[in-house]
């Protein structure tokens, strides 16, 4: 096994072309349904791990060029001026932009993540203790010694979990007394025990290093819609239909609201 520049171009590629099967894939419910979620995770992680493993197997077959490739290494690596005893090539020149692409997205990230934590700092949090009580028997029931926190707000529309080493699960207040909170905070606390607050975190790593390659998008919205369909998955095992029914209503009603809010975000800002 061997690494050289040609095994890390096709490392990419063969991302790339991962990638863009599972959003086809995930396109097609039926597949999700007949194969779960889980297979469409699975593929997912078979990408990360080619791209990080960038290696020549024993068994691949190399195709003899010795016209097209040798142009392209000497037109990317031969130097065509020198900046201070430093020759500067195409390559060179692309390894800086990529380095400058990859900077900017981690600072882009670390503002998101002060940003979270900021706007977490200014919530407005109501008496919720039947939640609190709830959550806490769920906790005692599958991880006693899992640090969390959990803020009943109305500043929030949806419920949704932030943080990695004392996740934050954000209730709005509508849905604190809620019929359906039980199911409400199996779906946040599922998020915590898969661990999906760390799952993203390296995504978003992985959007930096490879920011110029727009299939990341894609590979974001994958993982994310698969997250939430394996939280599902999760709550609605062992209810009767008439139960999934509202379960899934309410998911219906929480898309509702991001939507409305969008629509009233976009108003504001015209």
């Amino acid at each position: 096994m061997t690494l050289s520049p040609f095994s890390c171009i096709m490392a990419v590629l063969w991302f790339t072309i991962f990638v863009a099967i599972a959003e086809l894939l995930r396109r097609k419910m039926g597949f999700v349904f007949h194969y779960h979620v889980g297979s469409l995770l699975i593929l997912m992680s078979v990408c990360i791990i080619r791209l990080f493993l960038p290696i020549e197997l024993p068994f691949a077959y190399l195709i003899e060029d010795e016209y097209f490739l040798p142009i392209l290494q000497s037109t990317l690596c031969t130097p065509f001026f020198v900046v201070k005893e430093v020759e500067i090539s195409i390559l060179t020149i692309a390894a800086f932009v990529w380095f400058i692409g990859a900077v900017h997205r981690v600072f882009l990230m670390i503002k998101n993540q002060y940003r979270d934590s900021a706007f977490m700092s200014a919530l407005y949090p109501v008496e919720a203790e039947h939640a609190d009580v709830m959550l806490r028997a769920l906790a005692d029931r599958t991880r006693p010694h899992q640090p969390y926190r959990l803020i009943v707000t109305p500043d929030v529309m949806e419920p949704y979990t932030l943080g990695i080493f004392r996740p934050t699960i954000l209730l709005p207040a509508e849905d604190a007394s809620s019929d359906r909170l039980q199911n409400i905070l199996f779906h946040e606390w599922q998020h915590i025990l898969n661990g999906d607050q760390i799952v993203r975190l390296l995504i978003e790593i992985l959007r930096c290093l490879m920011w110029f390659n727009p299939i990341t998008v894609l590979l974001k919205r994958n993982l994310d819609e698969g997250l939430e369909l394996l939280c599902d998955s999760s709550v609605v095992k062992g209810m009767t239909e008439k139960e999934e029914i509202s379960y899934f209503r309410y998911i219906l009603d929480i898309a509702a609201r991001a939507v409305i809010m969008k629509s009233m975000a976009s108003g504001t800002a015209m």
